[in-house]
């Protein structure tokens, strides 16, 4: 048998702007299919924490980061301890993340800056955020978007590289890079699509040779083809999930589009069926015509997107999961008038999935609410604590844990989570990020937020509690509310 020959063959149609707005936003969606749950994958609980690792993660990679960090942030927990680190400790510790010198003349510089001119506490304007030492406008969208939830678009080198492989955009510099991609892609999604487009050219489309035999954006990518067009070949290019462990849910991994395939293409048994199917396919692929102006529906996700999402979920197997998780009921209220920001903010309870006003649910008396999410691991030590200190509070306080916007809108998800966990505490989702915007809480995960009785916000407080006694010390701080020794 004569050996096959791979051909790809480009029908490309010239492109309008309007085709090419199409073009981009139809490859967003697909991406959105394929990396469901994105998220920012250097580890950080506040802006400044979150401003250190980017500073850090220049030239080196997030996985190094993360493993310098937790020691880092220990040792220095806020902008007066960077401000006044001694510089040969601090070099010390940033060592492994290379041009420690440079990043530590940046880090001490960035807490001088932050003491002298905002009190300690890192901006959240793009104005202010790139007068700071360190502080580029890639390094201020990052925190941005990621630590206040300001939308924002990072130009790093995958995001670059694959913007003009995708011929969104032929500029290299990355200012005009931004621009452009802004005037493609809604604002609102611009950090999503950040890290979107990262996480792709970290797994899929490499710089050197990209896995184009298994992307799902083959349709609509002018550069189909410059990488290896074998599917069998191109899954085994394919890197990995990311930089740490999927959480488990309900006792299973959760894996990415791509790692499923490459795990597939994996099993000896399934190779040839497999090739042969996927090589048809392909060919077909690569003679569609690509980049059209007529407007498209978005594609249906050629295999199930990564993780348990509420679209492959039947609503009999959500109730299950509500039953199984059994958690106590959301607040009722007292009859007392609702006052303060949270007044008329309605949100679902994840309890029964009842809808309840928060202002007048949690009136007349203190309230503890911790903002939290699936994808935070620090969250994940932490909620135990929210639920202890739910069942001591009695009458004195009511307790309500609030899940962040992003996948706020999938409940099975989040009850698989809860029941793992093994948590009781009352529920809600936070899908249009209602109860964030209301208080101001800034996009940090965990942050605890503290509302007097009067409806009042006494403090937020971006930040993770290790103890049960740490936790009861801050509502005693913030609320006066003394709820005893720990038992």
């Amino acid at each position: 048998m004569r050996p096959l020959t791979w051909v790809v063959v480009s029908r490309r149609k010239p492109e309008t702007p309007l085709g090419l707005v199409r073009r981009a936003r139809r490859m967003n969606r697909t991406l959105q299919e394929a990396f469901p749950h994105v998220y920012c994958e250097l580890d950080f609980t506040t802006p400044l924490e979150l401003s250190v690792a980017t500073i850090l993660s220049a030239q080196c990679t997030d996985v190094r980061v993360n493993q310098v960090t937790p020691a880092l942030f220990r040792r220095y927990p806020d902008a007066f301890s960077y401000a006044s680190a001694d510089r040969t400790e601090l070099e010390e510790m940033i060592r492994s993340t290379g041009f420690y010198r440079n990043k530590a003349n940046s880090i001490i510089g960035l807490g001088q800056a932050l003491v002298d001119r905002f009190d300690g506490e890192v901006p959240g304007t793009l104005k202010e955020l790139v007068t700071l030492p360190g502080f580029g406008r890639k390094t201020a969208n990052v925190v941005l978007g990621n630590a206040f939830g300001v939308p924002g678009i990072t130009v790093d080198t995958h995001f670059g590289r694959l913007v003009r492989r995708w011929d969104w955009t032929q500029e290299t510099d990355p200012v005009k890079v931004e621009k452009v991609v802004g005037e493609l892609i809604p604002r609102k999604e611009w950090t999503d699509l950040s890290h979107r487009i990262i996480f792709h050219g970290r797994r899929v489309c490499h710089a050197r040779t990209p896995a184009c035999g298994v992307c799902l954006l083959a349709k609509d990518c002018p550069s189909f083809g410059e990488g290896q067009v074998d599917p069998v070949k191109a899954a085994a290019l394919v890197k990995g999930s990311g930089d740490r462990p999927s959480p488990r849910i309900g006792g299973d991994h959760r894996m990415s589009t791509m790692d499923t395939l490459k795990k597939t293409f994996a099993l000896p048994g399934m190779r040839a069926m497999i090739a042969f199917i996927i090589v048809t396919i392909a060919l077909v692929v690569a003679l569609w015509p690509r980049g059209t102006d007529e407007p498209a529906a978005p594609a249906a996700p050629s295999s199930p997107p990564s993780g348990i999402t509420d679209q492959t979920v039947a609503q009999s197997e959500i109730d299950a999961a509500r039953r199984d998780a059994a958690l106590n009921p959301c607040p009722a209220g007292a009859g007392a008038a609702a006052t303060g920001p949270l007044a008329g903010v309605t949100v679902p309870c994840m309890g029964d999935g009842s809808t309840i006003d928060v202002g007048a649910a949690t009136a007349g008396k203190p309230l503890v609410i911790n903002m939290w999410a699936v994808w935070c691991l620090p969250c994940r030590r932490e909620l135990p604590l929210f639920d202890r200190l739910s069942a001591a509070s009695g009458d004195k306080l009511n307790v309500l844990a609030v899940h962040a916007r992003e996948g706020g809108d999938k409940p099975y998800f989040v009850l698989k989570f809860l029941q793992e966990v093994g948590v009781h505490l009352p529920v809600v989702t936070d899908p249009q990020g209602s109860i964030a915007q209301a208080v101001k809480a800034p996009r940090v995960f965990p942050s605890t937020v503290f509302i007097r009785a009067d409806g009042s916000v006494a403090a937020v407080l971006p930040r993770v509690f290790e103890t049960y006694e740490d936790l009861t010390g801050a509502v005693r701080e913030q609320l006066g509310v003394d709820l005893g020794a720990a038992s």
